[in-house]
């Protein structure tokens, strides 16, 4: 998966990043600019409300976060759907 969303950090201006994958518990971005493990970040899913997330690890340019709430599978189910399109 390749897909553009965007990301901000509390008290920055959004960011784009690449989505690498999501699942009903979290997602892997990358970026250019990595938050550090524990930080908190909201995540501009296509079609969906901001999800805040906290991230997990960190690896290069890379980032697996965790959401706050997971997402339900029948919104993960059309989030995959719109991001295939």
């Amino acid at each position: 998966m390749n897909a553009s969303v965007s990301t901000r950090e509390p008290g920055r201006k959004h960011d784009v990043v690449a989505l690498r994958d999501v699942s009903p518990t979290g997602c892997r971005i990358s970026s250019y600019k990595t938050p550090r493990v524990d930080d908190h970040i909201w995540i501009g899913l296509p079609g969906l409300e901001s999800q805040r997330a906290t991230v997990k690890w960190v690896a290069g340019n890379e980032c697996g976060c965790a959401f706050d709430r997971p997402l339900h599978p029948a919104v993960l189910d059309a989030l995959l759907a719109k991001l295939s399109a």
